[in-house]
């Protein structure tokens, strides 16, 4: 990239807003809920019942949610938790 291009690019970047609160703070979460996403599958991978349970509560929430953003975000769990259980069964 020029550096024409490469200041015009700040230039954008700096008259835009500042990011809304929420999202710099769910930014911060991210890692962290990552880590604990990545337990929870690793868990339901080795356990049949807690992936059941987990399973369990994750179709509750689906069906007292209209929120989408957390429909996906629990579909694409259940998703993982899914091939997690595929695993498990492969291995028995």
């Amino acid at each position: 990239m020029s550096d024409h291009r490469e200041q015009r690019l700040a230039q954008l970047l700096e008259a835009l807003p500042p990011a809304p609160r929420a999202w710099v703070e769910a930014a911060k979460e991210l890692p962290r809920m990552r880590s604990e996403i990545d337990g929870i599958v690793e868990r339901a991978g080795r356990d049949a019942a807690y992936r059941g349970a987990v399973i369990k509560a994750m179709e509750k929430s689906l069906a007292e949610t209209t929120d989408e953003s957390e429909r996906r975000a629990l579909e694409a769990l259940r998703e993982r938790l899914g091939a997690a259980g595929d695993r498990d069964a492969g291995d028995g």
